[in-house]
C-alpha cells in the first residue's frame, strides 16, 4: 500500500508572510486592521529570528483582541504546529476555516492534516473543495491522488494523478507516484515507464530505484529488479524491505550463494530490531 506522503505544508519561512497577511478566497474578507498587520509584522520577525516562544505569546494576545482574524488565527496556528502542539494547532486552523471556509491555505492544511492522520473521506472532500478554489494547484491534486487510493478509489486516484502530472509534467515525485499507483492498479508496463520517466528526471529520488526493481519483479524480470535493488541499496543498506527484494530476485535468478549472503544479512537486521 502507497503510505501518504507529504511535499509541503505551512511553514515560517517564505510561505508564512503570505498565508498570514492574506484572507484567502474569504468572500466578503475585510480589510486587515493596520495596528493588527504591525502587530502581525512583528510576531513574523520574531518567528522568523528564532523566538518562537514569544511569537506565540503575542499571537496568542493577538487573537485574544481579534478572535475573528484569520491572520491572527493562522499565525497563531503556524506557531503552536512549530512548537510540537499539533493537536491545538489543529484545532486552531478548523476554526479559523469556520470563519474563512474558502481559504485555499486552510483547505489545503487541514486536508494533508487529515491525510497524514488516516481520515481519508475528511481529506478528499478538504482537498475538492480547495481544489474547487484553485484548480491548478498541484500540491492539492497529488495530495488528493494519494488519499483516494488509500480510500481505495484507484480509479479517482489515477485521474487525479494524471491531472497532476498535466500540470507539473516536470516533477519527478509526480511521475514517481503516478507510476506506483499504475502498479498497484495492475499496470506494470505503464507503471515502469512512469517510475523510469522519474528517475531520469531526478535519479536521487527517495526510494525510486527500489520502486523500479520491484516493478521488474512483479513483471518477472528478475535480472533488472536485482539490478535496481543492488542500486538501491547502496543508498538504504538497512532497509530491510531493500535487502528482501535483492535476495529473491538473486534467487529467482539462481544466484544461491549471493542469495544467502543477503538472507544471513536479512537475518542479523531482523535480530537488532527485536533486540
Amino acid at each position: 500500500m502507497i503510505m501518504a506522503h507529504l511535499r509541503s505544508g505551512i511553514v515560517i519561512p517564505a510561505l508564512l508572510f503570505f498565508t498570514i497577511m492574506t484572507l484567502g478566497a474569504q468572500p466578503s474578507a475585510r480589510p486587515v486592521e493596520p495596528p493588527l498587520v504591525r502587530q502581525l509584522n512583528r510576531a513574523i520577525g520574531m518567528a522568523e529570528s528564532g523566538d518562537k516562544q514569544q511569537a506565540l505569546a503575542l499571537a496568542n494576545a493577538l487573537v485574544e483582541k481579534y478572535p475573528d482574524s484569520v491572520p491572527a488565527l493562522k499565525l497563531q496556528a503556524v506557531l503552536l504546529e512549530k512548537s510540537d502542539r499539533e493537536v491545538e494547532a489543529s484545532r486552531v486552523y478548523e476554526h479559523a476555516l469556520q470563519l474563512a471556509p474558502n481559504d485555499p491555505d486552510l483547505l489545503l492544511k487541514l486536508g494533508t492534516n487529515r491525510l497524514a492522520a488516516g481520515d481519508y473521506n475528511q481529506a478528499i472532500q478538504l482537498l475538492l473543495r480547495h481544489l474547487n478554489v484553485l484548480p491548478r494547484d498541484g500540491d492539492a491534486a497529488f495530495y488528493l491522488a494519494q488519499a483516494y487510493h488509500l480510500n481505495k478509489e484507484d480509479d479517482l486516484a489515477l485521474k487525479a494523478i494524471r491531472e497532476c502530472i498535466r500540470l507539473e509534467p516536470g516533477e519527478a515525485q509526480v511521475w514517481q507516484k503516478y507510476g506506483e499507483l499504475q502498479c498497484s492498479s495492475g499496470d506494470r508496463e505503464g507503471g515502469l515507464k512512469s517510475l523510469l520517466k522519474a528517475r531520469q528526471l531526478d535519479p536521487a529520488l527517495e526510494q525510486i530505484d527500489f520502486d523500479i526493481g520491484a516493478a521488474h519483479y512483479d513483471s518477472m524480470d528478475f535480472s533488472n529488479a536485482a539490478k535496481y535493488a543492488a542500486f538501491a541499496i547502496v543508498r538504504q543498506p538497512k532497509n530491510l524491505k531493500v535487502l528482501e527484494l535483492l535476495a529473491s530476485a538473486e534467487e529467482k535468478l539462481s544466484q544461491w550463494h549471493d542469495a544467502e549472503l543477503v538472507f544471513e544479512q536479512i537475518g542479523r537486521a531482523s535480530c537488532r530490531e527485536r533486540v
